[in-house]
């Protein structure tokens, strides 16, 4: 065994991961033990894991954020790997290992946010106020920190008793060990980011593919801005093409795509890796992303459609689960959506409407309008080329099983176009 591992050069293949295919046919990337080592040791540079580290894998083990920081990071850290049973019971789960770093999306630290508050909203007005004073108090204490400022006596004492009164209840539904989230693949929003660093579990949320191993950029303990990607990685460069894509160099950097040569040196073209997304980089150098080349939907007037920033300010309510734009070669913008099966049945609890089922839901009037309220609000946002016209509200959910998802829980278009041909023919009959 020992003289194997001497065999090894650093350049050598140590796997290959399949890229989601959104747009096409999955890709294997080739990634090194170089690239592997190069990922992590930067994330630990950043993050800090050490021997007292327990990590929650819940996500696939095919999926490379979840490899490296839960996996990758915890060995060379010398912690320890816990698995939950499945994603349903990923609260027992939490209460029972009590873990102190773990993967997830913004989708679930949105639920998370929204179960929180509505604990609190059907509490004491006194439990509200003291809630709400905290959360204040945290809020404020996160935009010292991310101003470099140091927050003064008095603040410093309020935030203790914070911690003391609220915060450390919080935590306790999250295990009560926990002192890292680690999350990407779409937004999380501004509020949901303070938030969580205010009750002192920050969500170190960034930018990576799998072509670069992992992450690219990260929003860290100290150095994090809300609504960002983070700055760059120890050690990788970023830059913005002409057309706006994302360009990075590292060691981190796949070698290419298994048995792809032609595909491999476009998108490794010039020493950078052409990572097929849009962004740019603000002027503290924090990066932000808006879309996926590949993903920009022309309209029939030639209008350039970003799918999923409108997807992404749909999804922001408590309301939707899934969306998926349409808009290609069509005179306006569309969407299916796929209602959040907890919260319209909450809803309709309160309005007194009988729906037992997603599909009984989305056919009463009530939850049709509330969901055109959604619509309008975040076409409101929008500019007029950007608006909704249209939307259909879907009975089931995408999922991985019916090939609506990768395995990393993004729409396939082509799939969900075809599968929804007569239902978006007829949004534009």
């Amino acid at each position: 065994m020992a003289e194997r591992i001497h065999r090894i050069d650093t350049d050598d293949i140590a796997t290959i991961v399949y890229t989601s295919g959104t747009t096409g046919e999955p890709k294997g990337a080739m990634l090194s033990h170089r690239s592997l080592i190069a990922n992590v040791r930067s994330g630990m540079q950043v993050v800090g894991l050490t021997t007292d580290d327990v990590g929650l894998s819940f996500m696939p083990t095919s999926h490379v954020l979840d490899r490296c920081v839960v996996h990758f990071m915890n060995i060379l850290a010398g912690g320890t790997v816990a698995y939950a049973e499945s994603i349903e019971t990923i609260l027992a789960d939490v209460q029972l290992v009590k873990p102190t770093a773990m993967c997830g999306v913004p989708r679930m630290f949105e639920k998370i946010y929204h179960a929180i508050y509505d604990n609190i909203n059907a509490a004491s007005g006194t439990k509200k106020a003291l809630f709400n004073w905290a959360i204040g108090t945290g809020r404020k204490v996160v935009m010292k920190r991310r101003s470099d400022k140091k927050a003064g006596l008095l603040l410093r004492a309020k935030y203790r008793l914070a911690d003391k009164m609220v915060y450390t209840k919080v935590r306790q539904l999250l295990g009560g060990r926990m002192r890292v989230f680690a999350s990407g693949g779409a937004h999380l929003q501004e509020e949901i980011d303070i938030f969580f660093r205010a009750i002192g579990v920050p969500i170190m949320h960034g930018y990576g593919l799998t072509e670069a191993t992992c992450t690219v950029t990260l929003n860290t303990f100290d150095d994090f801005m809300p609504g960002t990607l983070g700055h760059p990685y120890p050690g990788v460069e970023v830059a913005i093409a002409e057309n706006g894509e994302i360009l990075v160099k590292g060691d981190l950097i796949m070698q290419g795509y298994y048995n792809r040569p032609e595909e491999s040196a476009a998108t490794l073209a010039g020493g950078w890796l052409h990572t097929g997304d849009l962004g740019y980089l603000d002027d503290n150098g924090y990066l932000l992303m808006s879309d996926r080349v590949k993903d920009i939907l022309v309209t029939s007037g030639g209008k350039n459609i970003s799918p999923q920033r409108i997807e992404t300010l749909l999804k922001l309510n408590r309301y939707v689960e899934q969306v998926a734009v349409i808009a290609e070669s069509r005179n306006y913008v569309s969407a299916l959506i796929v209602p959040d099966l907890q919260e319209v049945s909450a809803f309709c609890a309160r309005e007194g409407i009988p729906c037992e089922s997603r599909l009984e839901a989305i056919e009463r009037e009530e939850v049709k309008e509330l969901f055109n309220e959604i619509v309008e609000s975040v076409n409101g946002e929008l500019e007029r080329f950007e608006q909704v016209k249209r939307f259909s509200l879907l009975p089931d959910e995408f999922t991985v099983e019916s090939g609506e998802l990768t395995s990393t829980l993004k729409v396939k278009r082509r799939v969900v176009d075809t599968k929804y041909r007569d239902l978006i023919e007829s949004m534009y009959a």
